[in-house]
């Protein structure tokens, strides 16, 4: 199992945690993908299909986004900054990568239903944030 495939299996029960130990690098990076997953699952409740869903995910993967240590993210205070402009880009790189892997095998798994449709039993997690924390701006429900 990659890390991908870990910060989906284990999406449902993370998202209760009210706090969360930081052990090392991978435990950052299943922080970062976690508040990513919510982000996906709100973007899915726009979606009526597993088209318009690969369609969202893609989108959102593409757009811009703050990198862990900068500040306006989140959880910001667990992650120490890049030592330089080139250690910022590949970062960037593979978090974007990791964006649109998680993105697709999301898509797979939540619309794997009879009809398509992305599953409810996964679309109710957006209520629930990850230690408090969403990377989806004030208001994001109001727009689903």
């Amino acid at each position: 199992m990659d890390i991908v495939d870990e910060a989906i299996s284990y999406f449902k029960a993370n998202v209760f945690f009210n706090t969360y130990e930081i052990k090392g690098d991978q435990d950052r990076t299943l922080l970062y993908l976690t508040l990513y997953t919510h982000q996906c699952l709100t973007r899915m409740t726009r979606a009526t299909s597993k088209d318009a869903v690969l369609r969202e995910m893609y989108q959102l993967s593409i757009e811009t986004f703050k990198l862990p240590m900068d500040s306006g993210f989140p959880i910001s205070s667990f992650y120490s900054q890049c030592g330089s402009k080139r250690e910022q880009d590949e970062l960037r790189q593979y978090l974007l990568h990791l964006r649109q892997e998680l993105g697709l095998r999301l898509a797979e798994i939540v619309c794997a239903t009879a009809d398509g449709k992305p599953s409810k039993w996964w679309l109710c997690f957006t209520k629930r944030r990850f230690l408090g924390k969403s990377l989806e701006g004030p208001g994001a429900h109001a727009r689903t």
